[in-house]
């Protein structure tokens, strides 16, 4: 079956995201800069990279090495054009998060940014797992619907066909299934988003043996 993420354009996906009623792009850049300034992470890998929001925010003398992974290769031939000049170590890889495996060296940091909404959280934890290294960290964002529907309306139809993969994430589930393979949870904050949505950060830090 094909993956419905794969048949959005980039177009509609960040007239939608930026949406001044779901602001979700701007928000996500602005916690991934955050993360980048807590870590100051030699190596990155964001999970969903999409176009690249937020790899602005990445300073290549501290973090020389950034792969960027999305099941779309519109989305990555897109992010390469924007940003490739300006981070030389931006490495993009095309796959499936939920069947493929992950062919990067471990990293410092994982960016997982509304991933865990259209995949089997247990699965791709497991591969996240192998792929940090000790003392690193997996940074979490998680969408809280609070019983509104899980694409807002912004007139952008395209993106409904995302809704039967769509399904919420508790941030208890998360916690056991980062338990399961050696990691903690470190902190935990909501933020507010402008259509009554919300989203739960949470960091989970490697065993350090």
């Amino acid at each position: 079956m094909v993956n419905p993420w794969t048949g959005i354009t980039i177009e509609d996906y960040e007239r939608h995201m930026s949406d001044p009623g779901v602001y979700q792009l701007q928000t996500l850049s602005e916690i991934f800069k955050a993360k980048l300034h807590k870590y100051k992470p030699s190596s990155v890998a964001i999970l969903g990279v999409c176009s690249g929001n937020g790899l602005e925010h990445v300073d290549r003398r501290i973090t020389p090495e950034v792969y960027g992974i999305d099941i779309n290769a519109s989305f990555l031939k897109l992010c390469e054009e924007r940003y490739k000049k300006a981070l030389p170590g931006l490495h993009l890889c095309q796959l499936d998060l939920q069947v493929d495996e992950i062919p990067i060296p471990e990293v410092h940091m994982v960016a997982c940014h509304l991933i865990f909404e259209y995949v089997s959280a247990g699965i791709v934890i497991d591969k996240i797992s192998q792929k940090v290294t000790a003392g690193g960290v997996a940074s979490v964002v998680i969408q809280n619907n609070n019983g509104l529907s899980s694409i807002s309306k912004t007139g952008i139809d395209s993106l409904n066909r995302l809704v039967p993969l769509f399904h919420e994430v508790s941030i208890e589930d998360l916690i056991f299934e980062f338990g399961q393979v050696g990691f903690q949870k470190t902190e935990q904050e909501e933020i507010d988003l402008p259509n009554g949505k919300s989203f739960t950060i949470a960091d989970f830090k490697s065993s350090a043996y």
